[in-house]
């Protein structure tokens, strides 16, 4: 059998595009034997790129000189044979070979955190591709990604949520009066605030009076065009529970609780900044 070509998209346009190269070397340094990765980057301008020194951390400190070195590829949605991927730019060489005019990956793992990644729409180029990909399709990627959408979706199945406020930043921008009072009358104080579509902690925090709600909003609406609001609570905790298979075929791991109290920050959760209860220690720690 021969060795399985394994494509790790990362990187992307997302506000979360550190984070996902950090994941992404995690992923290509660990895969088993037998599963060759074939790094594919994408910029935060959406341009793609491969080639052997995307496999390095180290080479991102200067993503400048890792572009010059790399080389520019498309995917061919439509090709005759699925996860074929086209040089557009200058040939450098494709993992220590001349680059070929076509270039294959069997498999996908997308690794883009947040929008343009998780929230379904790698799924739906892979999709369209005819490549097969590990995680989520494109329903569950869009719907779990929108967190109004998800509650809402969870209201149904008749599970426990908090109740919330959608605030659109138009809305915001036009009439924030009426956002606080909205938001004051529904939910009262404190309260907590963070881009619907958004993940890694990024653009989110309490309010405890007007003026924090404030700041609150006008942060969250500088990452995402819809923000929620929710009631604060107290003495909650965070768990990790990954979930693997397919339909009514699926196993759950077993839950990991990262913190004893509270909810991880972007730095305890990737720059080894955890401390609360002496828990995480971020992405950065793992292997």
């Amino acid at each position: 059998m021969s060795d399985v070509r394994v494509g790790v998209i990362f990187g992307g346009r997302s506000v979360e595009h550190e984070v996902s190269v950090i994941t992404a070397q995690q992923v290509m340094a660990t895969l088993p034997a037998g599963h060759i990765p074939v790094p594919l980057y994408i910029a935060k301008d959406g341009l793609w790129y491969t080639g052997d020194d995307l496999l390095r951390l180290d080479a991102f400190h200067d993503v400048d000189e890792l572009r010059r070195n790399a080389t520019h590829v498309s995917p061919l949605v439509g090709a005759a044979q699925p996860g074929r991927l086209a040089p557009t730019g200058p040939k450098k060489g494709f993992l220590g070979r001349a680059a070929p005019e076509l270039m294959h990956v069997d498999v996908v793992i997308p690794l883009v955190h947040g929008s343009n990644g998780e929230d379904g729409t790698l799924a739906a180029l892979c999709e369209l591709w005819g490549v097969p990909y590990a995680g989520c399709n494109v329903t569950a990627g869009a719907l779990s990604m929108n967190k109004p959408l998800a509650k809402r979706v969870f209201r149904a199945a008749q599970l426990p949520v908090l109740d919330d406020v959608v605030v659109t930043r138009r809305h915001w921008i036009n009439d924030p009066a009426s956002v606080l009072a909205a938001i004051e009358m529904a939910l009262g104080y404190p309260v907590f605030v963070k881009p619907a579509s958004l993940g890694s902690s990024v653009g989110v925090g309490p309010a405890a009076d007007a003026q924090q709600l404030r700041d609150a909003i006008d942060l969250a609406t500088v990452y995402d065009d819809t923000v929620l609001v929710e009631p604060l609570q107290e003495s909650i905790i965070e768990v990790n529970c990954a979930v693997l298979g397919r339909g009514e075929d699926v196993r759950a791991s077993i839950l990991e609780m990262p913190i004893t109290a509270g909810t991880l920050t972007y730095e305890e959760k990737y720059a080894g900044g955890g401390k609360k209860g002496g828990g995480s220690k971020g992405m950065k720690s793992a292997p």
